[in-house]
């Protein structure tokens, strides 16, 4: 098997182990315990798509069309989405105490977005372990406040877990039926939701290392990671606060208008989780939030997007070329020009498919163009905040959205390599320059 072959091997694994999981789950939630009156197909399928890549994206809702069974269910397929479904593997690999063969390690190492194997087993046992104690310190704070919205006792614990993992994850999936809008005035829920949406984009590279490497230097990646996240959860916190004072925010207090508006800009990043109703935002914050999911979350976390790293790295080469500089420099670091290359290629990817996207569905959909814009890129970027109009969409739109929460949950760049074969030419051609601009 050549080099090329190599690297694409991983790449095909995790494209069929996850249509294989989307498959499992639509035949699940198909089943007639999973469902008040039984799942067409064709929305069995964006559900078990949008929770297998942890979007929260649904043609049903879920609070009254789905059992426990069936919610139970898609509780465990946010989780495995959420985290990794090789991570899953791995960890029964390991705990039956079999190692784990080159490919196996090539393959979760791919769907992690790490680009050394060498520690891949203890990464694994480290973000379970993560994933346990941050969501049962969500589950901690929010009981309180959700149980006492349910007279039974399982309700209350059956919610409250499932909002935790939902929140931690970013899966975007609530049971109270509109989101947070009954608990826009309760700041523990808002910011313990806050808090999980946040642990969970912010990757957990960054995690491990505040936790294993407390009080030593930091990497370039979670110095680039912490500020891009700080900077833009204060710049959208800003923006929506002006945009929405006197508009779907009217209602609310001063203290509870402040509080929504830093949740509305972390959620914004790839939470899908809302505290107000969505469809009556103003133009400005609809765009404000399609930029935000555009960025989305940190490579190697639970979110999607461009990510923070790509993000800063175009805005760096953008500030290198005005200042004239051959090197980009990132933290007194220089970056390597691949980074750049990859950086660009992801970002002009995205900005291509949302574009296709958007000019396909329009010729079909008759919507407004802004809120069919919202949806395209709230499924690209595995976001999932809505403005209500996912189940009237015409089964070709829905299916075209399932392709784009699919891409985003495996990749663009994974995406592209599955048919693209990258190797180097050894032809040289002569330079030369061409006006632009």
């Amino acid at each position: 098997m050549s080099f090329g072959e190599t690297q694409r091997s991983p790449l095909r694994s995790i494209f069929i182990f996850y249509s294989a999981a989307i498959i499992l789950f639509t035949l699940l939630f198909m089943l007639p315990i999973s469902s008040v009156h039984g799942l067409k197909f064709i929305d069995a399928l964006f559900l078990s798509s949008s929770g297998i890549s942890v979007t929260g994206l649904s043609t049903i809702n879920i609070t009254t069309d789905l059992t426990r069974i069936g919610q139970a269910i898609l509780l465990v397929e946010i989780q495995f989405g959420g985290i990794g479904i090789m991570v899953f593997i791995t960890y029964l690999f390991l705990l039956l105490g079999k190692e784990l063969s080159l490919p196996q390690l090539l393959i979760l190492s791919a769907d992690q977005n790490q680009r050394s194997i060498k520690s891949i087993r203890n990464v694994t046992l480290i973000i379970s372990l993560i994933t346990f104690v941050a969501e049962t310190i969500g589950f901690t704070l929010m009981y309180p406040v959700i149980s006492h919205r349910y007279n039974n006792p399982f309700d209350a614990l059956f919610v409250t877990t499932f909002h935790s993992v939902s929140s931690f994850t970013n899966a975007g999936f609530d049971l109270f039926g509109d989101g947070l809008m009954d608990y826009n005035s309760n700041p523990i829920m808002i910011l313990s939701t806050c808090l999980l949406i946040a642990l969970g984009v912010v990757g957990f590279p960054t995690i491990i290392e505040f936790v294993t490497r407390r009080g030593k230097k930091k990497s370039l990646y979670t110095k680039v990671n912490l500020t891009m996240h700080i900077t833009l959860w204060t710049l959208g916190f800003i923006l929506i606060f002006l945009t929405e004072f006197k508009h779907s925010f009217h209602s609310l207090s001063v203290i509870d208008k402040f509080f929504n508006s830093l949740f509305l800009s972390v959620s914004s990043r790839s939470g899908g989780i809302a505290s107000t109703d969505t469809s009556l935002f103003s133009n400005s914050t609809m765009l404000i939030v399609i930029i935000l999911m555009f960025i989305g979350a940190s490579p190697s976390s639970v979110g999607g997007g461009i990510r923070t790293t790509t993000f800063t790295l175009i805005l760096s080469k953008m500030w290198s070329i005005i200042k004239g500089r051959e090197e980009t420099i990132l933290f007194n670091r220089s970056i390597h020009e691949e980074d750049f290359n990859k950086a660009f290629l992801i970002t002009t990817s995205f900005i291509v498919i949302f574009s296709i996207s958007l000019i396909t569905l329009s010729a079909i959909e008759h919507t407004d163009i802004t809120k069919l814009a919202f949806e395209i890129m709230s499924a690209l970027t595995t976001t999932g905040l809505s403005t209500g109009i996912t189940a009237s969409l015409t089964t070709f739109s829905k299916i075209w959205l399932i392709m784009l929460m699919f891409i985003g949950r495996i990749g663009v760049i994974s995406c592209i390599y599955l048919f693209v074969k990258p190797k180097k030419s050894k032809t040289k051609f002569i330079k030369e320059s061409i006006i632009v601009g």
